[in-house]
């Protein structure tokens, strides 16, 4: 579903936050910088200064977007992947103690990063009697009380 901010159309409410991030911590839009991290306040402010509403739970933002196997339009404003760069989930905290959220990464124009969280087609199938997982579940909790 298409969303419009300031007159320019977006393919997620989340890309013109995005797009405020990348500015700020790339005001040159220069691809020298092979990555850009940013935090859940980076989030926060973005959706300030771009006057959206903040969801209940920024650290979903990037979480969201980056969780499928999706091409990197849905991903990133057009702005940002035509400059070579995609995004990718950060965690950890920042040297000022913030979390990250994640990080735009520089991997050249035409490419892209596969999604960071890859289900895969094969499901691998364990069978066992109610027995069976009687006797693990009593081992497990056993070797719980007595390390």
């Amino acid at each position: 579903m298409a969303y419009f901010h300031n007159g320019k159309r977006y393919s997620s409410k989340k890309h013109p936050v995005l797009e405020h991030i990348f500015k700020k911590k790339n005001p040159e839009e220069s691809p020298e910088r092979e990555v850009i991290s940013f935090t859940l306040k980076d989030i926060s402010d973005g959706y300030k200064a771009c006057k959206i509403d903040e969801p209940a739970s920024i650290s979903n933002t990037i979480l969201y977007l980056t969780r499928k196997k999706s091409n990197i339009k849905s991903r990133l404003p057009e702005s940002i992947f035509l400059l070579g760069y995609d995004l990718r989930k950060k965690t950890g905290k920042s040297p000022d103690g913030i979390n990250y959220a994640g990080e735009f990464v520089f991997v050249g124009v035409g490419n892209q990063i596969q999604s960071w969280f890859e289900w895969t087609d094969e499901i691998e199938e364990n069978k066992f009697s109610a027995r069976q997982s009687r006797e693990v579940l009593n081992r497990n909790f056993y070797f719980s009380l007595f390390p």
